[in-house]
């Protein structure tokens, strides 16, 4: 009779996934279509690559919804940021968004294939990001991005007030066929959201006597947030190399040098994949306690940036950023908090590479007009776009 039981079990959950939405993604109304149900599942319990796949796509819609819709109400309350139930909820919120983003990149990672998956065309998404029952100009282009070669944006004023003009001039629609390199990019964000969360988190603001904020729990810096950000730096050196291994070209988002078919709006040519393997060395060697973040570059095309720790550290002193994780400061906003973490260089421990990779990117680009430069110096001032 279990045997049974168990055989007609087995035949209604298979009926049930036969049964399933398919995945779609690329209209207006592909989210509502395909994310419910993936509404409750859990990571270990999808099957196959596309589900995972778009599990974390419907996790980061529904977060976003959430996101939109709670930030519309805290201002219709008006609130005040000091009140101590509002604190509490916020906190609560971000444990939650925590969750959901370590429950993607969970699914993602046990992905095992290749791809391509499937095609996402987020731009023509139509969703009310805010629930107040309609979709605004701001909602129906939130996902469109920058058009490649466009390098001074010219005000929404300049065309009419209209926002629509002012996007579809400058913005595009991006679709993009997902594959490998997509999975690492999105798990290397994941990685870095969570050590922010957890890093954040760690801390607890009091109001006893005033506005403090002192570090709660230690562990969750030393042992946690500073995992995340190991972890999302390595993830992001293997997309680069995943990228430079593809063949294929379609709809790529961030290409190769040799691929073309993108709406990926930074340039991505060899200079530039060099630069962004250098800059994640730097990053890796900072984060792991062997240079130090200071110095400053040596070139008047960067004139603006007059010291990388910000003044923070004595002249010739750089910040050990290894230190605020693996010994996190108690009370950050205490005076001299930081510059209790400037150290000098050594043989062993040197100033970081940063300043000088500025400098030798800013000469190689001078003098060139816009639609000359490399992407590696678009990419130094807007390195988010590949984490």
């Amino acid at each position: 009779m279990l045997r049974i039981l168990l055989f007609s079990s087995a035949l209604l959950l298979g009926a049930a996934r036969a049964q399933a939405a398919p995945i779609e993604l690329e209209s207006a109304d592909g989210p509502d279509k395909t994310c419910p149900q993936f509404r409750d599942a859990k990571p270990a319990g999808l099957r196959r690559d596309d589900e995972r796949i778009a599990f974390a796509l419907c996790n980061a819609i529904d977060m976003g919804r959430e996101t939109a819709a709670r930030l519309r109400e805290f201002q219709q309350r008006q609130q005040q940021v000091g009140d101590r139930s509002f604190i509490d909820e916020i906190r609560a919120r971000l444990e939650r968004i925590l969750v959901r983003i370590r429950a993607s990149r969970t699914a993602l990672e046990a992905v095992r294939g290749n791809g391509p998956y499937f095609a996402v065309r987020p731009g023509e998404w139509r969703i009310d990001w805010d629930g107040d029952g309609r979709i605004s100009d701001m909602e129906k282009y939130l996902l469109w991005v920058p058009k490649r070669g466009v390098e001074v944006f010219r005000s929404q004023a300049s065309f009419g007030g209209s926002e629509a003009a002012y996007h579809e001039a400058q913005f595009v629609s991006p679709r993009i066929q997902l594959d490998r390199s997509d999975l690492l990019w999105a798990i290397a964000y994941c990685n870095f959201a969570e050590g922010v969360l957890n890093l954040v988190l760690a801390y607890e603001v009091t109001m006893d006597q005033r506005f403090d904020v002192r570090l709660k729990d230690p562990a969750r810096v030393t042992r946690v947030a500073y995992r995340n950000i190991l972890d999302g730096l390595k993830a992001s050196a293997r997309l680069r190399e995943t990228l430079q291994k593809e063949t294929d070209d379609d709809d790529e988002w961030i290409p190769n040098p040799k691929q073309v078919k993108t709406s990926f709006p930074l340039l991505m040519d060899a200079q530039t994949f060099a630069t962004w393997g250098e800059l994640l060395g730097h990053m890796d060697k900072l984060f792991r306690g062997r240079t130090l973040l200071g110095g400053t570059p040596q070139s008047p095309e960067v004139r603006r940036v007059r010291d990388l720790a910000q003044g923070i550290c004595p002249p010739g002193e750089g910040i050990d950023v290894q230190s605020l994780f693996t010994r996190p400061i108690p009370f950050p906003l205490a005076e001299n908090a930081l510059k209790s973490r400037c150290r000098k260089p050594s043989a062993a421990r040197p100033m970081t590479g940063l300043a000088q990779l500025m400098s030798d990117s800013a000469q190689r680009n001078a003098g060139r007009s816009p639609e000359g430069f490399s992407g590696e110096w678009t990419i130094l001032r807007h390195f988010y776009w590949v984490n």
